[in-house]
């Protein structure tokens, strides 16, 4: 399969939608670079990894609270990052629980069971709302990935038919289903088998993924949540390569997506899309283990260096980019952690700030400060964690203060 295939060259890349708004993103000028503190200014030909320093946990006012799985399945979390405070996630008759995101203003949770339901969990841990009963919908495919829209009307399904692989099904298509009309039936998006990532719209308007175009070429396409209205948004032109990952900007403005080749490292940096700005390659990262953006403007990736080994995991880096024009911004490796190793990192909202674990505790850095910040020491193994979208506010979820 192509997925098991040269999973070191993967490159990041992403699309400026200027369709979306009908209007294009300026570049980031050579003024705006010299004009930042000394500290971030990268140098755009010989990126170098920031040093950071540890500050005290009461140097950081923000509140995250973070969703996490841990090792022993079905075991979830709940963890106020500032406090290290947690609570486990148990639904009554409910075990194999799957964290699939968190709602839009932040105050609940979207779990998946084992005994196919959907749920919705507030931040203290009870159930709120039984939403869908997947086992009773008519959907074609083993359902392997699930997405609610961040208006909470639609769920989309990642279906795999076929033979199943290490990290994929042989065949894999994407449908939607209402949330609150479950009497209507599920709308199939794609039928090509090729969809391996799906992604909707910050306002849930539409549903950005891949898939085959009639050539049988690797493209991006934007629905709206029952298929209609489809869009091409690239228009590229030879097979051999993969889409497997894509991600709205906050403002819905722009797209960034993962290209794996099958065969070779060439990629085509720069292409003409209607209706689309330009496609930005960034050719310092390969074999791209994880991306998400830090605002409407950096994107940020966990990837190794360009022409550096990529088989030992401690020589990966977290690096953030400006999106327009592909300029490294900066970037931090595993030698500047005390621990000298990065676990999971992922963004801590839409915000400077991102998170990691390593062997014993969870960490955030600032990539404005520079600082990196002790939040909590680990209280078991993980394998996943997804901040919420807001900063923890009890009160603004109506539980009290």
């Amino acid at each position: 399969m192509l997925m098991a295939k040269r999973l070191a060259i993967s490159l990041l890349i992403w699309v400026s939608v200027i369709s979306l708004l009908g209007c294009q993103v300026e570049n980031i000028s050579e003024a705006t670079i010299t004009s930042l503190p000394p500290t971030q200014i990268i140098s755009k030909n010989t990126p170098q990894s920031t040093t950071i320093a540890t500050s005290a946990p009461t140097q950081m006012s923000d509140g995250f609270m973070i969703a996490a799985a841990g090792m022993d399945y079905g075991s979830m979390f709940m963890v106020q990052a500032l406090s290290g405070e947690f609570s486990k996630l148990e639904i009554p008759g409910e075990v194999g629980l799957n964290i699939y995101g968190w709602s839009e203003d932040g105050c609940t949770l979207f779990v998946g069971t084992e005994s196919n339901q959907i749920v919705q969990i507030d931040i203290e841990g009870s159930l709120k709302e039984r939403l869908v009963n997947m086992g009773e919908l008519a959907v074609d495919g083993k359902i392997i990935d699930v997405k609610v829209s961040p208006n909470e009307e639609w769920v989309a399904f990642l279906l795999g038919k076929g033979q199943q692989g290490y990290a994929t099904y042989e065949f894999q298509n994407i449908a939607t289903a209402s949330i609150r009309d479950q009497q209507t039936s599920p709308h199939q998006l794609t039928n090509n088998g090729a969809t391996r990532e799906m992604a909707w719209k910050p306002d849930g308007s539409l549903l950005a993924y891949n898939d085959n175009d009639l050539n049988g070429v690797q493209q991006i396409f934007i629905s709206n949540f029952d298929g209609t209205e489809k869009l091409q948004l690239t228009h590229f032109d030879r097979t051999g390569f993969i889409i497997t990952a894509v991600q709205w900007s906050p403002d819905g403005e722009k797209l960034a997506f993962v290209v794996v080749e099958e065969e070779n490292l060439s990629y085509l940096a720069t292409v003409d899309i209607p209706l689309v700005s330009g496609i930005i390659n960034i050719a310092t990262i390969v074999d791209v283990d994880k991306f998400w953006w830090a605002s409407n403007d950096i994107v940020v990736a966990y990837a190794f260096p360009s022409g550096e080994n990529t088989n030992s995991a401690n020589d990966r880096i977290i690096a953030w980019f400006d999106a327009s024009s592909g300029e490294e911004l900066g970037r931090i490796n595993s030698a500047s952690t005390a621990e000298g190793i990065f676990e999971l990192p992922g963004p801590l909202t839409p915000s400077s700030k991102f998170g990691f674990f390593s062997e014993r505790a969870f960490y955030a850095y600032d990539t404005l400060t520079m600082q990196v910040v002790l939040l909590f020491n680990k209280f078991t193994d993980y394998r996943y964690w997804i901040a919420s979208p807001k900063l923890f506010d009890k009160a603004n979820c109506g539980t009290g203060t």
